[in-house]
């Protein structure tokens, strides 16, 4: 009878992780089973002499055999076909779908504003099953409806007071005038620009609440689709357009971060009207320097991802159609709207903004060194 060789004898051999190594009584038995019937006219003493040559000489033809240059990919493919009996797995680079509780998972849903947006991508991409694209599309617009009202309130508020725009400024004049310590004064001022409110029919807590509702929508709009893209989610990477297939990846043509910034100007410019600069003179230079910051955050920004750049130009769209609809005098009525009014005080151009912004650095600068002479001369005594 033969004697077996052991695998472990054996170069080039591999083993593979998926598949159970069989005991060595079953590997001897498997190799005796498959000898050929005239393996048993060989010679003993021949088999126990030239095992060892006869290995090496498969070797050498093994090593001296050219390989083609394939894939890892081809190679699993060919031996996956060729029936070897080893059950390894097909490369499949089919995303699965997006289930629910996936996002909980990755630690992207919570009860924060951009936890709660997030959650909220996810009910409408598992529901609908549409392409991700959409989704963010969809997604953006969902919650710009849902700080319509607050937008809402707080105009009807802004254009009542638009006729008492001269007392409010003497109440903010004589407000800037006093110490702040002086609560008796304090009091008086804010009885003042209350009486003011109940003239007009205006209410003072739309007013108040408007900033706590739209900048944590806007911001959490902005950190949860950063995170989904920068995470990544890896169902992001086939969005289900052709003209923009991965949303993790940055627009290499910087057309997304152009057409926002286009966007966020025509935006601002359409909100000039609603706006009392009168009542609010430095909104107008902050909106001066927005512009300037706008261009200078393309190249700075335009690394971001893709899908962000998509959420932001759809709310910024969207703020800009909302703007434009209701300043129409039917909708205006329609919704108990003052009438638009030609605004007292000019929008200041940006030469005048950079020349605030000057006087505000001196004005601040003297302040500050006049504080330290100050300080210096009680130190001193």
């Amino acid at each position: 009878m033969p004697r077996v060789l052991s695998p472990q004898r054996i170069p080039h051999t591999r083993n593979f992780w998926w598949s159970k190594s069989a005991l060595p009584e079953q590997q001897a038995v498997s190799a005796v089973e498959s000898a050929p019937a005239s393996s048993s006219n060989i010679n003993p003493a021949l088999v126990e002499s030239e095992p060892a040559t006869v290995i090496n000489t498969a070797t050498l033809e093994l090593d001296s055999t050219p390989i083609p240059g394939t894939t890892a990919q081809d190679s699993l493919t060919a031996v996956a076909d060729s029936g070897a009996g080893i059950n390894i797995p097909a490369f499949n680079t089919t995303i699965p779908p997006l289930q629910y509780g996936d996002l909980a998972e990755l630690g992207l849903a919570g009860w924060s504003p951009a936890g709660i947006i997030r959650w909220s991508f996810e009910l409408l991409q598992v529901s609908s099953g549409m392409p991700w694209f959409y989704t963010i599309i969809a997604g953006t617009l969902l919650w710009r409806v849902v700080i319509l009202p607050a937008n809402i309130m707080s105009l009807r508020n802004s254009s009542r007071l638009l006729p008492y725009t001269d007392q409010l400024q003497a109440v903010t004049a004589e407000w800037k005038s006093i110490d702040t310590s002086d609560r008796l004064a304090l009091q008086r001022i804010s009885l003042k620009r209350q009486k003011i409110y109940e003239q007009a029919g205006a209410r003072v807590l739309p007013s108040i609440i408007m900033p706590f509702v739209q900048i944590p929508v806007t911001l959490g709009l902005f950190f949860a689709v950063r995170k989904m893209t920068m995470l990544p989610v890896e169902q992001l990477k086939q969005s289900g357009v052709f003209f923009l297939p991965d949303l993790t990846m940055s627009d290499p043509y910087y057309i997304l971060p152009i057409l926002s910034t286009v966007a966020i100007n025509i935006q601002m410019s359409v909100m000039k009207g609603d706006v009392n600069f009168a009542e609010r003179p430095d909104m107008a230079h902050i909106m001066n320097y927005m512009r300037i910051f706008s261009f200078m955050s393309v190249p700075l920004m335009g690394s971001l991802p893709s899908g962000l750049w998509l959420s932001i130009l759809t709310g910024v769209t969207v703020s800009c159609l909302q703007s434009f609809i209701l300043q129409r005098a039917t909708v205006r009525r329609w919704l108990k709207i003052t009438p638009r009014a030609e605004p007292k005080a000019k929008p200041p151009t940006m030469m005048e903004s950079m020349q605030y912004a000057k006087s505000w650095y001196m004005s601040k600068r003297s302040e500050i060194i006049a504080a330290q002479t100050q300080a210096a001369k009680t130190r001193k005594r």
